[in-house]
């Protein structure tokens, strides 16, 4: 019999209980969950690590089930967050995916994903994700 690997439990995950949200955020998520994405979006180890505001070789010594602390799981949520709306403006993953590594004259000449390691950079991209969605140009 062949199994199906297991979705974690993490991409299933929705946004429409806030505290629930703060609690896992508590928790802390695991380096399981972000290589979930990561792999759904298709995201490096470097990526990774630079979005979670670790060091790629602190990514890489966390243990598949460790927890990481309340900030990097904040930001992997924002992160989940980001990606999602994305996809779902584009009508597609990898348009979005293209979208998201092309450099753009409105975002100072970067690609959105060099922007997502600070809070402010993930406000950009989501409010440039919203004008697109209304078919503002940006």
């Amino acid at each position: 019999m062949i199994t199906q690997p297991q979705q974690s439990s993490f991409l299933l995950l929705t946004f429409d209980d806030p505290f629930l949200l703060i609690e896992k955020t508590r928790e802390g998520l695991t380096k399981n969950d972000a290589d979930a994405l990561a792999n759904v979006y298709d995201l490096n180890d470097r990526e990774m690590a630079r979005i979670l505001n670790l060091s790629e070789r602190t990514y890489h010594r966390y243990k598949e089930d460790a927890r990481l602390d309340a900030s990097a799981s904040d930001r992997l949520l924002q992160l989940k967050k980001i990606l999602q709306y994305g996809e779902t403006v584009f009508e597609s993953r990898e348009k979005f995916q293209r979208w998201l590594r092309r450099p753009l004259r409105t975002m100072n000449g970067e690609a959105p994903i060099q922007l997502l390691a600070t809070i402010t950079g993930l406000n950009v991209v989501e409010t440039a994700l919203g004008r697109i969605e209304y078919g503002v140009y940006i």
